[in-house]
Order: structure tokens, then C-alpha cells, then sequence
């Protein structure tokens, strides 16, 4: 009874962001269990796709398939890297941080904290056996028997191996970078609809058409078992609400799916 219903015909954001390889296995659940409910319900939904390793074009074939059974859901591209680097140093005076600069930002604060398997490149719902063991699978040579940690011993920049666990930790930061890119992406559409729509009325206003009323970032490595319940979907007062699976949780954050108003969603997404 406190929850506002979405508009009807408003538009909802899908940000796909994550691996097109996995795209090319799954875009047909996403289509019929998370895009199939919005539209049928008479929401314009738009996607906005960005590949964790930058191979923005792979993305296109599965989105193509998908638009021939919904044709009225529209396919973003996100900028690259390159171009949204150039419009943040032009917009904000800033270099946008890659990957790779946050993986060796991290890097820098635990190299010499002796951390080993357990730490923070494990996978937080492994246990220290199972990341020493895959430890000793990685980093153990033919011809060797010594064994190289990240942090501990991985102390040259150049050294090919760094382990499972950095290779983890960059594959997550590429992930992130790829959200970044799709939300980015989607704030763009809505200043671009603003402005249109502002000259055309010769007037500053805006109406619910020119944001997104819903969010919805999913990851393409994500099989959706069911329709997501698009029926359900309302705006509590203030927003700040987001809806994520039980599974996978750490400690209430989840990656694998969200959904909710913007006001949620760009906490989320921040």
C-alpha cells in the first residue's frame, strides 16, 4: 500500500554487462524471462551492453536475434573505454580509472602484507583448502618446487605469474568497468531524451518518459530459471530500494542480478 505503481508505457533500462561469449548461450532467457515481462506489460525497455573485455561488437549477433522477436526493445552499445574517458576528463576535469589501475592499486596495499591463499584474492566462499589447492595447481611448475603466492612473493610488476587469485580479482574489475560503461551508457540516453525533448517543447520540463522509472542489471553468465515478476514492480517512497536474488550474497551485496527504482539503483550502481 506504500508502493507507487510504474508508470505505464515508461521505459526500463536493461544493463547487460559482463561476458559475450556467455551472451551468445543465454540472451535467450534473458529476452524471455527478464525483457518478455516489461514489454508485456507496455514498458519500452532498452539495452545497454558492454563486454568485460571490451569486445563491445560480439555483443551485437545475440542482440540481433533478440530484436527479431521483440522488435520494439532497443539495443545500446556502450562507449568504449577510450570514449568515456575522453567525455570524463571533458565533463569533470578527471581521468577515468581502468581495470587494471585498480587491480594495481589494490595490489599496492596488500604486496607486502604477506598474504596468501585465504586472503583477499581468495573467493570469499572458498575455504583456505580449496584456494590453496587451486593455489598449488596454478603456481606449482614442472621444473620447480617452490611455490609463488601474490603479495608474498609476487614483488616485479612484470612477473607473468601472479596466480588464479589476481586473475580473479581483475576478471571482477573488468566486470565492474563493464557496469560502469552500461550505466554510464543509460545516464547519457536520459540527458540526450532530456534535452530533445526540452527544445521540442521550448521548455526545461521533462515527463516520466525521459528517465528510466526501472533498473535492471544482469549479468550474461546468469541463467534466469523463471520470468522475472515485472507485475510486482512499484516505487517505494524515496526509492532507495533494490531487489537481488538469495543466492551468491556476500554479506547482503550481490552481483548477479538487480532490479528497482533509480534512485536504488544508482547506490547500487555507484
Amino acid at each position: 500500500q506504500f508502493c507507487g505503481e510504474l508508470p505505464r508505457g515508461a521505459p526500463v533500462a536493461v544493463l547487460l554487462a559482463g561476458s559475450a561469449h556467455a551472451f551468445n548461450r543465454t540472451h535467450c532467457g534473458l529476452a524471455n524471462r527478464v525483457i518478455a515481462p516489461f514489454t508485456r506489460l507496455g514498458h519500452r525497455v532498452v539495452v545497454f551492453a558492454a563486454d568485460e573485455n571490451g569486445d563491445d561488437a560480439a555483443m551485437v549477433p545475440a542482440l540481433e536475434r533478440m530484436r527479431k522477436d521483440y522488435p520494439n526493445v532497443d539495443f545500446v552499445i556502450a562507449p568504449s573505454s577510450d570514449e568515456s574517458s575522453d567525455q570524463s576528463q571533458s565533463s569533470h576535469g578527471a581521468v577515468s580509472t581502468t581495470p587494471d589501475q585498480c587491480v594495481a592499486s589494490v595490489e599496492h596495499r596488500f604486496r607486502h602484507m604477506n598474504l596468501g591463499p585465504g586472503s583477499i584474492y581468495a573467493e570469499s566462499h572458498q575455504t583456505a583448502a580449496v584456494a590453496q589447492a587451486r593455489w598449488l595447481e596454478s603456481n606449482l611448475g614442472e621444473s620447480s618446487n617452490e611455490l609463488k603466492l601474490p603479495g608474498r612473493d609476487a614483488v616485479h610488476a612484470s612477473d607473468e605469474k601472479l596466480g588464479a587469485h589476481r586473475k580473479r580479482v581483475v576478471h571482477y574489475m573488468r566486470r565492474l568497468h563493464a557496469r560502469k560503461r552500461a550505466n554510464d551508457a543509460r545516464l547519457k540516453w536520459e540527458k540526450e531524451r532530456k534535452e530533445s525533448n526540452g527544445k521540442n517543447v521550448g521548455g526545461g520540463s521533462t515527463s516520466s518518459m525521459d528517465k528510466f522509472v526501472w533498473i535492471v542489471y544482469a549479468r550474461p553468465d546468469v541463467a534466469f530459471a523463471d520470468e522475472v515478476p515485472a507485475e510486482r514492480a512499484c516505487l517505494p517512497p524515496g526509492g532507495r530500494r533494490v531487489h537481488v536474488p538469495w543466492f551468491h550474497s556476500r554479506g547482503g551485496a550481490n552481483d548477479r542480478f538487480m532490479m528497482g527504482p533509480p534512485e536504488g539503483a544508482s547506490e547500487y550502481l555507484n
